[in-house]
């Protein structure tokens, strides 16, 4: 299983088609009837893949959007009052959802909301046991035009109002895009007869009465004027829509008709001809591959599996990085450890204090001297006091003289002084206990008068 491989799904009111995604592409389709055999062997195809995940989009006539606003509210309160109004709207139908599209720019400034559902629940249903019986996580459940946005995207036409327009498996599907948002989206069933150049004449009349009846459905939403003019993409797969299109521009009406070619698909998406020509479903897999959108229909308890396997592999990244710090510490500690081998301290009775202090100059920035450093003063005092000690006494500082207790003279001098306050008399009194100290004598004990 390579890295974000999954499986992609999509499900008409007459047949589905799974795909499977792997290195940011769509690799392979298979196409199941809505029957018995149909799902035997779309089980059957699910039972082989258990270790991946699967998404699925729904593009059915059972569907409803609503542009509702809403009073401004954050935290538990937003979920809370978009949960009610879930339960108002959908009462009969667990696939429901609701996504935050901005504020209203007078008044109040209420939140503005797209509320999407699939009403039909039971198209969905025999694919959902399906899923559940082969035990595979299930990611989400999205209505098809929620990945027209994504496309609109890459065409560069997701700004000015829009209406996107591509035949799919169940027909005819018209999708009104608003900055770069989803507004409205109509499923028409689409004959198409055997011969090309029939059918695409056929396909112009249905096509050229199918917009001007969703160009009514938006003035009766709102979302566009009468006389507003009205941009229209028509996504062409197969290049069977060129008569459409010109038709289109021949009606008037402030109609502005931008036909998108098989080629321009084949270069603005990763989506080889092949598969565009095995099934026309393969675009917008295609589109769920490369990005998922926010609106999930999917209840809570069909995705437990998904929410387990997110948190099992949450925790094997975790343990992976936290190994890679171990591994990374000890290499360190190691090679701390054989430079440190390589260059060993120098013993304290090689040191002197001068190369100490040359040691000391040359890293400015150490707090205080290291252990060598220190060895080496801490020695060169030793030696000191040793000469110290082992040198004879000065004759006046003699022991057993009587003009000091214990030997020392100092109390006799200082008393002997004409100003025994003087700080000069203090001062030779200390340096001489110094030196009677180092001597290894008892203390003085004089105090002044």
């Amino acid at each position: 299983m390579a890295i974000g491989e999954r499986l992609l799904l999509c499900v008409g009111a007459g047949q589905a088609t799974l795909g499977r995604w792997r290195g940011k592409r769509l690799v392979g389709c298979e196409t199941f009837a809505s029957d018995e055999d149909g799902l035997r062997r779309f089980g059957t195809a699910l039972a082989a893949n258990r270790r991946l995940t699967i998404q699925a989009l729904v593009d059915a006539v059972e569907e409803d959007y609503r542009t509702e606003l809403l009073p401004h509210a954050s935290g538990r309160e937003r979920a809370a009052l978009v949960q009610r109004r879930l339960r108002q709207l959908y009462r009969n139908s667990p696939y429901n959802a609701a996504v935050l599209q901005g504020r209203q720019g007078e008044q109040r400034r209420d939140d503005r909301y797209l509320f999407a559902a699939l009403t039909n629940a039971d198209l969905f249903a025999p694919w959902a046991e399906a899923i559940e019986e082969a035990k595979i996580a299930f990611v989400g459940l999205y209505l098809l035009p929620l990945v027209m946005t994504s496309l609109a995207e890459r065409l560069g036409i997701d700004r000015a109002p829009t209406l996107v327009i591509t035949a799919t498996a169940s027909g005819l599907r018209q999708t009104f895009i608003e900055d770069g948002q989803l507004r409205v989206s109509r499923l028409t069933p689409l004959a198409r007869t055997v011969g090309r150049s029939e059918a695409g004449h056929g396909d112009a009349g249905m096509l050229v009465e199918e917009v001007g009846n969703t160009r009514l459905y938006l003035e009766a939403l709102k979302l566009r004027g009468r006389d507003d003019p009205l941009s229209v993409t028509l996504v062409d797969i197969d290049d069977s829509l060129m008569h459409a299109a010109t038709a289109l521009e021949q009606q008037g009406n402030n109609i502005h008709c931008v036909r998108v070619g098989a080629a321009t698909l084949l270069q603005k998406l990763p989506l080889s001809a092949q598969m565009l020509a095995q099934t026309p479903d393969a675009l917008a897999l295609t589109l769920l591959g490369l990005r998922s959108p926010t609106v999930n229909l999917a209840p809570a308890p069909s995705m437990r599996r998904f929410r387990v396997l997110s948190i099992q592999r949450s925790l094997h990244a975790a343990t992976g990085a936290i190994g890679l710090v171990g591994i990374a510490f000890a290499l360190a500690v190691a090679l701390a450890g054989a430079v440190h081998g390589r260059h060993p301290p120098v013993p304290g009775g090689a040191c002197t204090v001068r190369d100490a202090a040359t040691d000391g100059r040359r890293r400015p920035h150490d707090r205080g001297p290291d252990a060598n450093t220190r060895a080496c003063v801490l020695g060169g005092l030793g030696r000191t006091r040793c000469a110290l000690r082992d040198r004879p006494a000065p004759p006046h500082l003699a022991p057993g003289r009587a003009d000091g207790r214990h030997g020392c003279p100092a109390r006799g001098r200082v008393a002997a002084s004409p100003r025994p306050g003087h700080r000069h008399a203090r001062r030779e009194h200390r340096h001489r206990c110094r030196d009677h100290r180092l001597l290894r004598r008892p203390a003085c004990r004089h105090r002044e008068h």
